[in-house]
């Protein structure tokens, strides 16, 4: 049983499960006469999983689980996400060892942080036309 997801979202996604149906509960009902009582579980040696009594059957725990998993979308940006910060640590290793490598690499970050003044100022003087 899953706890918390409220929804699924632009990058996870669930599927299965009944939120409204938990696997395991209690109730103040007693004993079926054969000794189980009302959200017993036990291991079912037989079919190789987890049961829940309902108070006059027993339930697989399988039978009602979630998926969880990230969408396509999210998967393509982690591994994008990888590849770069793969190509960053390699950068900056070459830049520890050799001179004219840190020196093009300053400029790079000086050059990206021009631009980020350059777009502020740009959305600054839009917003005030």
């Amino acid at each position: 049983m899953i706890k918390g997801i409220m929804q699924a979202s632009r990058y996870v996604y669930i599927t299965g499960g009944n939120p409204s149906s938990p696997n395991i509960y209690s109730t103040s009902n007693g004993s079926n006469g054969a000794g189980s009582f009302v959200g017993q579980v036990k291991y079912n040696t037989s079919n190789q999983c987890l049961e829940i009594f309902d108070g006059s059957m027993w339930h697989q725990w399988h039978a009602s689980y979630a998926n969880i998993g990230l969408s396509p979308e999210a998967e393509s940006i982690l591994e994008w996400a990888a590849i770069k910060m793969k190509e960053e640590r390699e950068l900056e290793r070459m830049a520890n060892e050799n001179v004219v490598i840190k020196s093009l690499h300053d400029e790079i970050k000086e050059k990206h942080e021009q631009i980020k003044m350059v777009q502020i100022l740009i959305k600054t003087d839009e917003t005030a036309t």
